[in-house]
């Protein structure tokens, strides 16, 4: 591992630009940006455990798909904002096994 700590960024608060003034170089932080059809997937089983808040409004579906499409603007900041900047970011689409996406963002931070 390098000697300063690296950062494996997710969640909708950490935006790009204020976390890169914080690494000590650009190869320490890396962003996981889903994939539409993944991000789909997470929300189906999010409502099929009935953990979601979108079951709980007048039109499910319609939250369902205004969620998504906020959510898919939003990662189209972050796919743009990383690579203006130079930071690495991962599309997570689902495919890979769980070693998947951990091998690869390994191999960013270098180890």
């Amino acid at each position: 591992m390098p000697r300063e700590p690296c950062v494996l960024v997710e969640g909708f608060r950490l935006l790009p630009h204020l976390v890169e003034p914080l690494l000590p170089a650009p190869g320490h932080a890396a962003w996981l940006l889903p994939a539409p059809g993944f991000r789909r997937a997470v929300f189906r089983s999010r409502a099929a455990a009935g953990g979601s808040f979108t079951q709980r409004t007048g039109d499910p579906r319609r939250a369902e798909g205004d969620l998504a499409a906020r959510d898919a603007l939003f990662t189209l900041r972050l796919r743009v904002e990383t690579a203006r900047i130079g930071l690495p970011s991962l599309t997570v689409d689902g495919t890979l096994t769980e070693d998947g996406p951990t091998e690869r963002v390994a191999g960013m931070f270098g180890v």
